[in-house]
């Protein structure tokens, strides 16, 4: 693409480089510039009724899925993105949080200091780097407390069966004096 080559605006008529340009997909070149297609695209939609604004995001919607399953520079591109995203702003863990758990940053980090920051079970720190993880009644979703997660996959395997904790427990010490 020549980007030296200089273009007129129409609109503002102003001489801009073509890189300010919007170009096609068979490389034809807008006839207004990027600021002013901009500025009428804002300004056709403020003048949308409700209806014509729920179409509208939804067609966009449409055609960034459509684009994010065909385009895998795309798809990257916009992971990468939605990564920093929930990096920076911790939208993904309050989410999750407040869906899963009815449950708060806050609420979980007063139940974190509480268990000093370690596990219900192990008392140790999660050794994966990952943060505990919440530990649930899944009959009545009451919080039980925060666990690394060697011992909530463990629980879970058990699920949550103190019947089979009991039994595994008693394994555990029948075959320890057997073998030993």
């Amino acid at each position: 693409m020549d980007t030296g080559s200089v273009k007129v605006c129409p609109t503002c008529s102003t001489s801009k480089l073509l890189n300010e340009f919007y170009r096609s997909k068979l490389n034809v070149i807008s006839s207004e510039c990027k600021e002013c297609n901009k500025a009428r695209s804002r300004l056709r939609y403020r003048q949308f009724t409700d209806e014509e604004k729920a179409n509208y995001k939804r067609q966009t919607r449409m055609a960034t899925m459509k684009r994010y399953h065909s385009d895998e520079e795309f798809r990257h591109k916009m992971l990468a993105q939605n990564r920093v995203y929930q990096k920076e702003s911790g939208f993904n863990r309050r989410k999750q949080l407040r869906i899963k758990y009815n449950m708060t940053v806050e609420e979980y980090d007063a139940l974190l200091e509480k268990q000093n920051g370690v596990c219900a079970i192990c008392q140790e720190a999660c050794t994966t780097g990952r943060r505990l993880a919440v530990d649930h009644c899944h009959e009545t979703g009451k919080i039980r407390g925060l666990l690394c997660t060697k011992c909530n996959n463990g629980l879970g395997s058990f699920r949550d069966s103190v019947k089979l904790l009991y039994r595994a427990s008693d394994y555990l010490e029948e075959t320890r004096v057997n073998f030993s």
